[in-house]
């Protein structure tokens, strides 16, 4: 019973870390503080761990952002997208080592230029 008040009690206080805002709420201008604004992928700041950091940093981590957003925007620019018929499109997570959608996206796709542009 003691433990299930000081949940109860912890529920109330606000979370430092987060600056009081709650991680479920899409508020996207939370990343655009000043320091975050500041974060360097060169692995002096360590919110980018998985690239590693300092010596042993990863010498593709340049290479691996670039080609990410290059996919992504390619992606979005040959394609029109849109969810199938009948399906609303689910945010919600499931928390583990990484967030993880809990229903996975499904989406259909169609080509918005002629199928000659498109490479063979």
């Amino acid at each position: 019973m003691k433990e299930r008040e000081d949940r109860e009690e912890n529920a109330g206080t606000i979370n430092t870390i987060s600056g009081g805002l709650a991680a479920g709420d899409f508020t996207t201008e939370r990343f655009l503080t000043e320091k975050n604004a500041k974060i360097d992928p060169r692995g002096n700041d360590l919110e980018l761990i998985p690239f590693g950091a300092g010596r042993r940093i990863c010498a593709g981590t340049r290479m691996g952002i670039v080609l990410v957003e290059y996919i992504l925007g390619t992606l979005a620019h040959s394609f029109d997208w849109r969810l199938p018929e009948g399906t609303n499109l689910n945010m919600d997570e499931t928390f583990g080592q990484a967030l993880r959608k809990a229903v996975p996206l499904s989406a259909m796709i169609t080509a918005r230029l002629p199928l000659n542009a498109y490479a063979p």
